[in-house]
């Protein structure tokens, strides 16, 4: 039996994904930004855009390392703000796609994630990182919202970087 979710919550979801999209854009031009030196290089935009997938926790990765080794204007703490929110909305972007459809008491589809599952680093029990999520329309929305407010703050440090570089 194949029940399908309202063109609304796909449409949505939809969104969802391309916001997502344009926001780990922008942080991969910042990325490229902070490593790239005089003269300025096709860098890590050319990397993400490859044939080779580069995924967000790559991106994240990169992010972090350029940061540490970065000191000048906009302020580390900026950025570090910036890696923060994005590593925190990747997650929630996963639990998104990583979601499986199942049918509610209404007769209604919604996405549901189960969680991650807490697992070891050494001798250390990590918890699970994103908990149970039943994905409703107005969650979707919200993580929608959540990543226009991130990428408008994403433009303002990658803006003073480039003006830097000039």
């Amino acid at each position: 039996m194949r029940i399908r979710p309202t063109r609304a919550y796909l449409e949505l979801m939809g969104l969802a994904m391309w916001e997502f999209a344009n926001y780990e854009r922008e942080v991969v031009h910042i990325v490229t930004t902070l490593e790239a030196a005089p003269p300025l290089q096709p860098g890590f935009l050319q990397e993400y855009s490859g044939r080779k997938p580069v995924t967000a926790g790559v991106v994240a990765r990169r992010l972090k390392a350029a940061i540490e080794t970065y000191d000048g204007s906009p302020s580390g703490k900026t950025l570090v703000a910036c890696l923060a929110s994005f590593e925190a909305l990747t997650k929630k972007r996963n639990s998104l796609m990583h979601a499986q459809p199942q049918m509610e008491l209404d007769g209604s589809m919604k996405l549901h994630y189960y969680g991650s599952p807490a697992r070891r680093r050494g001798t250390e029990v990590v918890k699970a990182e994103v908990p149970y999520t039943i994905w409703e329309y107005e969650d979707i929305t919200g993580f929608v919202r959540e990543v226009n407010v991130a990428i408008l703050a994403a433009k303002e440090p990658l803006g003073r970087l480039r003006s830097n570089a000039d």
